[in-house]
């Protein structure tokens, strides 16, 4: 048995975002409102400045209240249990797996690195042959036919399964979104989180809590996690746009070279913190890192004050002509 998925052409962020929106593209079904918690900054003192970062975005509460798909992902160690379950969901729709990169022929990390977190589907099964059907949306694999004995080498143990339900997203309201969207933002104040961050950051004499039990100064907690916010924040013009477009909220349009700016502000930033990492005297280089926070948190606080206020006037403005 065998499910069909036709892929986008799109180039995702992580594995668990193109899983979710291939799923939904599979259902005919659009996808870009599960971006809509990414305008966001959680900063807590840990024993380290990558690891008080905290880059989890809820995409799958927002993927199901929108487009009315749940997933749910369980504990299946015993590859027989597994087996049972793919017998069981093949019969309408695919399942998705967690495997180590390790031994995935087509990333990257192939017998290099270890991440045991990567997912796609499985969505056939072949038992007289003893081989899966895998499709992984994140690289455009479709179909690859793997072995049980090669799948069982990098699989850790979990799948997820999909409650396809009603999609909701042609009932809402755009404007409404991105009000919510931008008064979480300004209400949870995350621009005076990273100007805390900015301060830690400053008091910094030493990155050897940070370098400590990484070989290579990408692999730390906060290179990977300041680069996990730039990703955010290029989702939100994307977000923003699609909004504009498919619930005609027109006035989102006049922003988007300020919204892609911020995206940009985070890119620099990131390869500075690389640099940072990698060089013995870093105090000039963190010197230039905070500075650079202080204006990313004064240019994201007035682009959100002032798309808001665009917003609600227009908003008002509506309503009395109504």
């Amino acid at each position: 048995m065998k499910i069909s998925i036709p892929l986008l052409n799109t180039k995702f962020s992580d594995c668990f975002e193109s899983v979710l929106a291939n799923i939904a593209h599979w259902q005919e079904r659009d996808y870009q409102l599960m971006y809509v918690n990414e305008w966001d900054f959680k900063f807590t003192s840990q024993n380290s400045l990558g690891n008080s970062l905290d880059t989890h975005r809820d995409k799958s509460n927002a993927f199901n209240s929108y487009y009315g798909i749940k997933y749910t992902e369980y504990d299946c160690p015993d590859f027989k249990e597994l087996i049972a379950v793919l017998n069981e969901e093949l019969k309408d729709k695919p399942i998705t797996v967690r495997v180590d990169t390790y031994y995935c022929p087509w990333d990257k990390g192939y017998m290099k690195y270890h991440n045991k977190m990567h997912i796609y589907f499985v969505n056939g099964l072949d038992r007289e042959q003893s081989f899966l059907y895998c499709t992984d949306p994140f690289y455009h694999i479709e179909d690859r036919m793997i072995s049980y004995d090669s799948f069982v080498k990098g699989y850790t143990g979990r799948y997820g399964s999909f409650e396809i339900g009603s999609d909701k997203s042609r009932d809402v309201d755009g404007r409404e979104i991105l009000i919510k969207i931008l008064t979480s933002t300004i209400e949870n104040n995350i621009f005076d989180s990273i100007r805390h961050f900015a301060q830690m950051l400053d008091k910094t004499e030493s990155l050897a809590n940070e370098l400590e039990g990484f070989n290579a100064a990408w692999q730390t907690p906060l290179y990977w996690n300041i680069v996990a916010i730039e990703k955010s924040r290029k989702r939100i013009p994307f977000l923003f746009l699609f909004i504009a477009d498919q619930y005609n909220v027109t006035e989102v349009i006049d922003y988007l070279d300020e919204i892609n700016l911020i995206n940009e502000k985070w890119d620099g930033l990131a390869g500075l913190i690389l640099k940072m990492l990698m060089t013995k005297d870093f105090s000039l280089i963190k010197d230039r890192i905070v500075d650079k926070l202080y204006e990313i948190s004064e240019y994201e606080k007035s682009v959100a004050n002032q798309l808001l206020d665009v917003l609600l006037a227009n908003k008002n403005r509506v309503c009395e002509i109504k």
